[in-house]
């Protein structure tokens, strides 16, 4: 009965007592996810007749290690009590099995319990809930009230190494900060604004390429778009506005510079027409392969842009933290990723400017940031060392390449 489509059971004919498995990480941000589940998480889903089983993590890579065995057919989600971390860790856990297919279905309920808080923060805000008073008490009635919502996935490869991603890849100044900021993780989400001004002061220049497919024919309603690139963007004193992305067809361009959630598939009626009629079978890594190995040239109809850099963001979610809106009303299953970067020369006043327009999203119209939707991107750093993330995870230093997965995550919010 596990295995059937969901499809097969209507949801009149299934109501049942749900269970959730509830992951915490006690030292994600400033320490207090414990508190925030007993206090303002448990009494909601006590409240909606949710049975939970609750796992507390007591090391790195814990919850990486339980979502490779775990049997997930027992649940209707799994509730992420932690920052992005621990997001990150359960992701690449579930992608590491035999059954990722299936078992990437579980929906993912977030409470956002850690510094950053993206992702959580994302879905609230997709439904006009509040992010900066009582988030953790709007968090948990998503989940209580959620169905499964899928979500892009990105696969990414470093070294010999190949990870799955939900958030973003960073190098650059964003990077520094998001790692550079450890010292004052007990502050919580402050702690990148104060490591964002001392990183502005003493500004750094990058040296390397970037490569990407542009996803051409996209377009965002937020956004004029020509074959994937944003159009527009002002012409302020202090920006370094010689540099835009080039438009490109097909030609190799370079640039110097809820209730009754269907447990057997965990699947949502958004995501049920792409997924109806597949085999088991199918796989992440039967889709059309868009990356070459590291160690080969791209192919000809990607673009180069080669300078050097200020910073470089390759964004699949409409936040990079509760008070950064990296890319407003992006929906989380568009199938394409932003890449966001600065060149430089910039001025460090107008790097504070770019930095306090990130709260409201207008940093996009700013000319010193250039923004391309792409399907595949990778970056080449030409400096010696240096920071380059995944998901606020550091990672291997050097090259780094990305394509969106046709495979979905799930994420539970309401339809």
């Amino acid at each position: 009965m596990i295995g059937h489509d969901a499809t097969d059971y209507p949801l009149s004919s299934r109501r049942r007592k749900r269970k959730f498995l509830v992951c915490i990480n006690p030292f994600s941000g400033p320490g207090n996810a414990k508190q925030i589940y007993s206090h303002e998480v448990k009494p909601v889903f006590q409240e909606a007749d949710i049975e939970v089983e609750e796992l507390v993590t007591i090391k790195q890579n814990h919850a990486r290690e339980f979502a490779r065995t775990v049997s997930y057919k027992d649940y209707d989600a799994v509730i992420i009590v932690s920052g992005d971390g621990l997001i990150f860790e359960w992701l690449n856990g579930i992608m590491e099995r035999d059954d990722r297919d299936q078992a990437i279905k579980l929906p993912m309920g977030i409470i956002p319990a850690g510094s950053g808080n993206a992702l959580a923060t994302a879905m609230l805000v997709s439904k006009q809930e509040q992010c900066f008073k009582n988030s953790h008490l709007h968090s948990a009635l998503l989940a209580a009230k959620g169905r499964p919502t899928p979500m892009d996935v990105v696969e990414v490869h470093y070294g010999k190494k190949k990870v799955y991603s939900f958030l973003a890849v960073a190098w650059g100044i964003i990077s520094d900060i998001d790692i550079e900021s450890e010292w004052l993780r007990f502050m919580g989400s402050p702690r990148f604004t104060i490591q964002a001004f001392i990183r502005i002061m003493a500004l750094r220049k990058y040296r390397g390429i970037l490569y990407y497919l542009p996803a051409e024919g996209y377009s965002q309603s937020s956004h004029s778009t020509q074959n994937g690139h944003v159009v527009g963007g002002g012409g302020n004193e202090g920006e370094s506005s010689n540099h835009k992305a080039p438009l490109v067809n097909n030609t190799s361009v370079s640039v110097q510079a809820g209730d009754g959630i269907l447990n057997p598939s965990f699947q949502s009626s958004e995501s049920q027409e792409s997924h109806d009629g597949s085999s088991e079978s199918d796989s992440p890594t039967t889709q059309q392969p868009l990356l070459p190995p590291l160690s080969e040239p791209v192919p000809s109809n990607w673009v180069k842009v080669e300078g050097k850099f200020v910073c470089i963001v390759v964004l699949q979610d409409s936040h990079l933290s509760r008070d950064i809106v990296a890319w407003p009303n992006r929906a989380f299953n568009e199938g394409v990723m932003c890449i966001q970067y600065v060149m430089y020369p910039v001025s460090r006043r107008h790097l504070l400017d770019v930095m306090v327009e990130m709260g409201k999203g207008d940093h996009m119209e700013k000319n010193s940031v250039t923004s391309v939707f792409v399907k595949a991107f990778r970056i080449e750093p030409l400096e010696e060392d240096g920071i380059v993330t995944v998901d606020g995870e550091k990672v291997e230093f050097g090259p780094i390449q990305g394509q969106m997965m046709e495979t979905k995550a799930n994420i539970l919010i309401p339809s």
